[in-house]
């Protein structure tokens, strides 16, 4: 039984490293667009859009790539809420 919690927490320890460097490149690719990574920078920009962001920055030229930036902003806030 130890070895089976032994081997969990071992198998813990990378999930959660990745889902820190996940976070790490949401916030990383929102801040490059001007959008706050902050629970309610995210919002202001899920509401307003890109005149939201500060500054704002030109947007992306593809269409898949200015919806990915939002899909972005809720994954982010969703953790920001899952941590609380």
């Amino acid at each position: 039984m130890r070895r089976l919690a032994f081997a969990f927490f071992f198998l813990l320890i990378p999930l959660t490293l990745a889902a820190q460097n996940e976070t790490a490149l949401l916030e990383h690719s929102l801040r490059q667009h001007g959008v706050l990574t902050t629970p309610d920078g995210l919002a202001a920009f899920l509401e307003q859009g890109w005149q939201a962001a500060r500054p704002p920055r030109s947007l992306p030229a593809d269409p898949p790539d200015k919806f990915t930036l939002v899909i972005d902003a809720w994954n982010l806030l969703a953790r920001h809420y899952e941590s609380t």
